[in-house]
């Protein structure tokens, strides 16, 4: 405040920095606790979010006259095709495009990643699935925006369609075997050595957030079961008899 900075602006700053050297002083047990708390508070907030555009998509329905029902799913059906083929449209070709750039001059790529495929397009291009940002942004508009209430209908629109038939037929992926191994000195070296080199790829900006919080998680759970206090082949005898 003295040095005339944004307020705002200091905190976000100091939280991003912070999350950059926060997980070298976090543990596996505790940080996965938090991720369990912050996901709890992530589905509140989403939900909260949700129960706010139906109070609003209410509102719209009790002004909308009879006349304007074919109007408002005309449009809406309109504009949820365009956008996922809009999405189709503009991925395909550029897959197809890198596909064949890699077959005629070979895939010269930093580091190691899963070549493009026609499948892995095709997934692309379908898991376009909108949410809340879709919603937020047709709210922002203000009161006197012209056919604003047609504009919030279509929106709301493409998130259920997006969410609940392109979301319903995305496969969830199968979870990774559990190991098994007795040696949890050895994993537990193991699980040091691989958090110090995901902490190095990050910090070569090698892989953004998303990549470095997915792996640290499964870096997490293999470092707990690690921990000879809880796995199931140290459990006393006094421990089964409860």
């Amino acid at each position: 405040m003295r040095i005339g900075l944004s307020a705002i602006i200091t905190v976000v700053s100091y939280a991003m920095t912070l999350a950059r050297h926060a997980p070298a002083m976090i543990d596996g047990r505790h940080r996965i606790a938090s991720y369990a708390v912050w996901e709890v508070a992530v589905f509140v907030l989403n939900v909260l979010a949700f129960l706010l555009i139906g109070l609003q998509l209410r509102g719209i329905l009790t002004r909308m006259q009879e006349s304007d029902w074919p109007t408002y799913v005309a449009c809406a059906l309109a504009v949820c095709a365009a956008v996922i083929l809009v999405r189709i449209i503009w991925w395909m070709p550029y897959n197809a495009y890198v596909r064949w750039k890699i077959r005629r001059y070979g895939a010269n790529l930093p580091r190691p990643v899963m070549l493009p495929t026609v499948g892995s397009g095709l997934v692309i291009s379908w898991a376009g699935m909108r949410g809340i940002v879709t919603i937020a942004a047709a709210l922002a508009l203000p009161d006197a925006f012209p056919y604003r209430d047609l504009v919030i209908f279509a929106a709301f629109c493409v998130v259920v369609s997006t969410l609940v038939v392109q979301g319903l037929t995305l496969a969830s992926p199968a979870a990774a075997p559990p190991d098994t191994s007795n040696l949890a000195d050895l994993q537990r070296r193991a699980v040091q050595a691989q958090r110090q080199a995901l902490m190095d790829l990050r910090a070569r900006s090698e892989i953004g957030d998303d990549a470095f919080h997915a792996v640290e998680e499964e870096i997490d759970v293999l470092d707990l079961t690690a921990d000879a206090r809880i796995r199931p082949d140290t459990v006393t005898d006094r421990d089964r008899s409860g």
